[in-house]
């Protein structure tokens, strides 16, 4: 694994390259973006919130949050669905367990469905909670799609690349135009 910094706002970016062992990367690609469609994708309408633009399909697979996020889609108030757990296992634990954290907050997938072969269309800027956190964005692929934020800071999505950054920082999601899917994890963590 290899570390990249990107300085923005006073604070860091850290990019983390190879992030997962090859072995482990192409079992959760497979996993995810396998044309069999074994990964339970959920529809969503707004890419980061309901009242947003457009559309996903994502699936959480852990929360643990005393109360509804704010602007964001509601979720049961459990931490692993029974349902999930096979995939929590198979696919949060090689993550989470590489990053230092006190504690869990969420984890989801997130598949971007390209929405134009032109102009990119673009969430909202947003930060996914309000009390101190960081966020991991790990890339399952490579494509022109990105996160994005305020001062126009771009985190390309390469595949087997994990981002970490404050999670007070606004951000949004940039689709692709290049591939049918984007497809990566989103983790909320505190220190």
């Amino acid at each position: 694994m290899s570390l990249g910094m990107y300085n923005r706002m006073n604070s860091t970016v850290q990019r983390l390259d190879n992030f997962l062992p090859e072995v482990t990367f192409n079992h959760i690609q497979k996993m995810l973006m396998d044309v069999s469609g074994q990964f339970p994708y959920n529809y969503r309408s707004g890419l980061s919130f309901p009242e947003d633009r457009g559309f996903i399909f994502s699936n959480t697979l852990f929360h643990d949050y005393p109360t509804p996020l704010k602007n964001m889609h509601p979720h049961p108030m459990q931490i692993i669905r029974r349902d999930m757990e096979p995939w929590f296992n198979s696919i949060a634990i090689p993550l989470v367990s590489r990053l230092s954290m006190s504690r869990l907050l969420r984890v989801f997938v997130n598949c971007n469905p390209r929405m134009s072969r032109i102009d990119p269309l673009m969430s909202a800027f947003h930060t996914d909670f309000d009390s101190p956190h960081l966020v991991g964005i790990y890339c399952v692929n490579t494509c022109n799609g990105y996160t994005e934020f305020e001062d126009n800071t771009r985190l390309e999505s390469i595949a087997n690349t994990m981002y970490v950054f404050d999670g007070s920082l606004a951000h949004r999601a940039v689709m692709q135009t290049d591939e049918n899917i984007r497809v990566n994890i989103n983790i909320g963590f505190e220190e």
